[in-house]
């Protein structure tokens, strides 16, 4: 899922993570922003033979890549399911299209956010209407770094609403927005970043 700003810092993490690079079968970019494409070309250097799931607004440049490296590309025209229990939810936005990644599990649908540009709790409003199931996690970046408290409430509030269990912020969410929403959800808000595993049974406790 999105491939950080550059390759050496990804293939850094994977070695520490311990995951081969050659285990890997497909890449989902969720927009074509450099923070989260930067590390694609180096990947495919490294394992060529994966699928990569970009959505159609992307640069011809950034298809280009892919394609000359000898990656499957695939362009997200809608929702589509990747394997079973794991799907796209499509293009969402207008300025910064950008697709979220969902997996569904026995305890619930987690969703997974790039930047959620085109808001977060669009993101799971559409989720929700797409599956019909009920939201165990939604986490990744926010977008709300540079939001005011008062945007951060509604968007806190909004989720709460839409019935998510539990919040794992990250990347462009702002000190902020985490602090509102770590006061919300409680024991579960669960801070996140490379590396984080997440026991989904323990989330539904």
């Amino acid at each position: 899922f999105d491939t950080g700003p550059d390759g050496p810092l990804l293939l850094g993490n994977l070695r520490s993570l311990g995951i081969d690079p050659s285990t890997v079968d497909a890449v989902f970019l969720s927009h074509d922003h450099r923070d989260h494409t930067g590390g694609m070309r180096i990947f495919l250097e490294a394992n060529p033979d994966v699928t990569v799931y970009l959505l159609p607004s992307f640069s011809a440049e950034i298809k280009a890549a892919a394609t000359s490296a000898g990656a499957e590309v695939v362009e997200v025209a809608g929702p589509l399911s990747l394997c079973p229990g794991l799907c796209t939810l499509g293009r969402l936005g207008v300025d910064i299209p950008e697709q979220s990644l969902g997996a569904h599990t026995p305890e619930g649908l987690v969703l997974l956010t790039g930047c959620a540009h085109p808001g977060v709790e669009n993101i799971v409003a559409n989720a929700r209407r797409l599956t019909g199931g009920d939201v165990l996690l939604v986490a990744g970046g926010f977008h709300l770094r540079s939001a005011s408290p008062t945007e951060i409430d509604a968007v806190v509030a909004a989720l709460v609403n839409l019935g998510v269990r539990n919040a794992a912020p990250s990347h462009c969410t702002g000190d902020g927005a985490r602090q509102v929403f770590a006061a919300t959800f409680g024991d579960r808000y669960h801070p996140s970043g490379v590396g984080t595993v997440l026991n989904l049974a323990d989330l539904t406790r």
